[in-house]
């Protein structure tokens, strides 16, 4: 505007108040943004497309989903955190372990099909998991199992990392 310093510098109440004489000489204007030419934002905006578009990983066999349940089958499903206190194989199983947990109110045995991806038992004690506690007890390879711990995966297995839920809470 031609000011002889910088206008941050003043005060805007001492600006408005002679700041401007008639007929005050204006600097030549000097470009702030350079034009972005439609080209350059149309390669942005592809760019940020793909990054946005839904990841298929390459080389995954997804399992697809099973059949839709009505919200009162969901409801009937317990779904509980518990404990892990004590880890045994089962004999002659490769893939089976046979894990007390606890629910904080009782403890129980379940049966894992988990050894494999877990072969280092220690590693499992005192970790926290997420089991369907209502599910009928079934005997498999003649210890019966009174639940299920839930997991995910497929040749690489992971269980749900609980930190803070108290044991025996349930998950809604």
């Amino acid at each position: 505007l031609g000011f002889s310093t910088p206008l941050a510098e003043h005060n805007w109440n001492a600006i408005l108040e002679g700041g401007f004489t008639p007929n005050q000489q204006l600097l030549e204007p000097e470009i702030l943004f350079t034009k972005v030419e439609d080209a350059v934002i149309e390669e942005e905006l592809s760019a940020l497309a793909k990054r946005a578009a839904p990841s298929v990983e390459k080389g995954v066999d997804f399992i697809p989903l099973k059949n839709p349940i009505d919200f009162d089958a969901f409801q009937k499903v317990d779904l509980r955190v518990a404990q892990i206190v004590k880890v045994e194989k089962v004999p002659k199983s490769k893939k089976l372990y046979k894990i007390e947990l606890d629910l904080g109110f009782e403890h129980r045995t379940v049966v894992s099909g988990i050894a494999e991806h877990y072969p280092e038992a220690e590693n499992l004690l005192e970790k926290k998991v997420i089991i369907v506690a209502n599910l009928k007890p079934a005997k498999l390879m003649g210890v019966e199992s009174q639940g299920m711990i839930l997991a995910a995966g497929g040749k690489i297995l992971e269980l749900p990392e609980i930190r803070e839920a108290p044991l025996g809470s349930p998950v809604l």
